[in-house]
């Protein structure tokens, strides 16, 4: 027997695998972007010495858990499953229970060793979530999306059962508690069910949307004070300066022994690509003219190249176009500024 969920092969936002897996199954429930456009406009970064690590905000009020996400969205039936009563209990199989649970119509997001799943190409513990969208027993092959190695997001990926067997059965988790704030992994005894789920009732909030741009580039005030993290918190374009930050920093690193971290520099060109697809809901709304659109397209796109390029210099380690790309963060951010803050007169 063969099942393949429905799924969105082109996510919007890719950077993490909480914000690619939920999108790539809302999709079909939400075609038209409106839990984006109405949780996705403002950001946060994380910083910890000169680690960047900036995340998208999901609401403009407070920085939610993980799992908060899923448990919030409108368009998704969410069941968690306690694994040790499944499996240790119950005696449920595994591998009978992956595939009664896509024939379903459920995808199976869960914590895996990948150092047990060849196709990665780990050779020492990686634990990380996959989301499992479908199965083949023909070929003995199971079908999972997850960030690889180099950090893209990938919907194509497949191993054999036994792989898959082998990176549950074998995982261990180093630290029961999550270093963040103390609170136990919501991985650590669990795994969780995944289905779209339409939502008639569910529509565009436009109160929110101005809110969250407007604390965005800081025309009112956000709720840094009631993060649930411990690291130093910057909010909205103010994030910025936590990147020439680290430029700053690599700049003046003797060697070539720096933290080489691209993440950061994605999740900021998913948060463009979440403001321009509200800024286009907007505008099919009649709220925003096309000129808005175009100018925020070539935001979009200068991050993109922003994020390409400092990709190129980790990867070349050459050192010498840092000062040009500060030179092009400034630029972008004052751009920004104007674009939005033109936008919100509407």
């Amino acid at each position: 027997m063969k099942k393949i969920l429905e799924l969105n092969r082109n996510p919007i936002l890719t950077s993490y695998w909480f914000y690619a897996n939920l999108q790539s199954v809302i999709t079909v429930a939400d075609p038209k972007n409106l839990f984006i456009a109405n949780n996705y406009n403002n950001i946060f970064s994380l910083t910890l010495n000169t680690r960047i690590q900036p995340h998208v905000l999901f609401t403009s009020e407070i920085a939610r858990t993980i799992m908060d996400i899923y448990f919030d969205c409108p368009y998704l039936d969410l069941q968690k499953i306690n694994k040790n009563y499944f499996f240790g209990i119950c005696k449920f199989s595994f591998l009978d229970f992956v595939k009664h649970t896509i024939n379903e119509g459920y995808f199976i997001l869960l914590m895996v060793d990948r150092c047990y799943i060849k196709e990665y190409g780990f050779d020492y513990p990686s634990n990380h979530e996959i989301m499992i969208y479908g199965y083949d027993e023909e070929v003995n092959i199971v079908y999972f999306c997850d960030n690889v190695k180099d950090g893209e997001y990938r919907n194509n990926l497949s191993c054999s059962f036994s792989a898959l067997l082998a990176s549950f059965q074998e995982l261990v988790f180093p630290f029961k508690l999550d270093d963040k704030d103390g609170t136990v992994d919501p991985f650590f005894d669990c795994l969780y069910l995944l289905k779209p789920r339409e939502n008639s009732f569910y529509t565009l909030n436009l109160d929110e949307i101005i809110r969250s741009l407007r604390q965005y580039i800081h025309l009112e005030a956000s709720f840094g004070e009631k993060t649930i993290y411990s690291y130093k918190t910057v909010w909205g374009i103010h994030v910025y300066e936590t990147f020439k930050k680290y430029l700053h920093y690599v700049s003046g690193f003797n060697g070539s022994n720096y933290i080489k971290d691209i993440r950061g520099f994605s999740v900021l060109w998913d948060h463009k690509k979440s403001v321009l697809t509200t800024f286009k809901i907007l505008c099919e709304y009649g709220y925003l003219s096309e000129n808005v659109i175009t100018a925020y397209e070539v935001i979009e796109k200068k991050i993109l190249v922003l994020r390409n390029k400092v990709l190129k210099m980790i990867y070349s380690d050459n050192k010498k176009c840092i000062p040009k790309l500060i030179d092009n963060i400034n630029e972008i951010s004052e751009q920004e500024f104007l674009i939005i803050s033109s936008a919100l007169r509407f």
